[in-house]
C-alpha cells in the first residue's frame, strides 16, 4: 500500500482505536477483579466487627483472634499444632466452597448453571465453569463444586506461587514458621499479637478505627 498522508492519518486513527479498546479490556478486568475483591471485604468486616457498630476496633481484632484460636485449637490444650492449622485451613476452605456455591446457587435447586455462575462471576466465567464441569453436563454440582482445582484448590494461580517460594507460609521455612513467624506451636498470645500488628496495617489514619473502606482499600496479600 503506498503510503500517502491520507492513509498514514487512518492507520494513526486506527492505532488510537487499538490502543483505546485495550485499554477499555484491561479497565474492564481490572474493575471485574475488583468487584471479587469487594464482598471478601464485606464478608472479613462483617466477621471481625463483633459488636456490628459499623468499625473495627483493636477490642474487637482480639476478639475475632481469641475466637479463631478457639477454632484451630481442637484439643483445647492452649497451643495451636502446625497440624492443627493445616486441619483448620482445610475445613475454612471447603466452608468457603460450600458458601461460595450456595451464593451461585440464585434458584437453590442444588445446581449452578452457566447463567447463574456469570450473574456472580462476571465475564470469566464461562472458563471457569468449564473447568469445574466434570461430567460436561452444563450444570455445576455442589460435589463438582468443592472438588474443583483453581485459584484455591493447588493447581491454579495460588498452587505455583506456594510452589515457585518454597512454601512460604508452610514447609519452606520449616513448618509452622513463615506467616506466623516462628516455628511450631502457636499460643493465643502469639495469635493476638498477631492480630494487633495486622490491625496496624489494616488503620491506614492511624485514628484506632478500622472502617470498611479500609479494609477494601488494603491491597490483597497473596499466599
Amino acid at each position: 500500500m503506498k503510503l500517502t498522508v491520507k492513509n498514514i492519518t487512518l492507520l494513526t486513527a486506527l492505532t488510537v482505536v487499538a490502543a483505546g479498546c485495550a485499554a477499555s479490556a484491561n479497565q474492564q478486568l481490572k474493575d471485574e477483579r475488583m468487584g471479587e475483591r469487594m464482598p471478601r471485604a464485606e464478608r472479613m468486616f462483617e466477621r471481625i466487627d463483633t459488636d456490628k457498630d459499623g468499625q473495627i476496633t483493636q477490642a474487637d481484632m482480639q476478639a475475632f483472634a481469641a475466637a479463631r484460636f478457639a477454632r484451630m485449637d481442637a484439643n483445647s490444650d492452649g497451643t495451636v499444632t502446625p497440624d492443627e492449622r493445616k486441619a483448620s485451613r482445610m475445613a475454612h476452605r471447603e466452608s468457603r466452597k460450600a458458601d461460595r456455591f450456595a451464593r451461585m446457587d440464585a434458584n437453590g435447586d442444588g445446581s449452578v448453571s452457566m447463567d447463574e455462575m456469570k450473574a456472580a462471576r462476571g465475564a470469566r466465567a464461562e472458563r471457569r465453569f468449564g473447568k469445574l464441569d466434570a461430567n460436561a453436563d452444563g450444570v455445576l454440582s455442589q460435589a463438582e463444586m468443592m472438588a474443583g482445582k483453581g485459584r484455591h484448590g493447588g493447581k491454579g494461580h495460588h498452587g505455583k506461587h506456594h510452589a515457585k517460594h518454597g512454601g512460604k507460609h508452610g514447609k519452606g521455612k520449616g513448618e509452622g514458621e513463615g506467616r506466623w513467624g516462628k516455628r511450631g506451636p502457636v499460643t493465643l498470645e502469639d495469635m493476638q499479637a498477631r492480630a494487633a500488628k495486622r490491625f496496624e496495617r489494616m488503620d491506614a489514619n492511624k485514628d484506632g478505627i478500622v472502617t470498611l473502606e479500609e479494609l477494601k482499600a488494603m491491597p490483597r496479600r497473596r499466599g
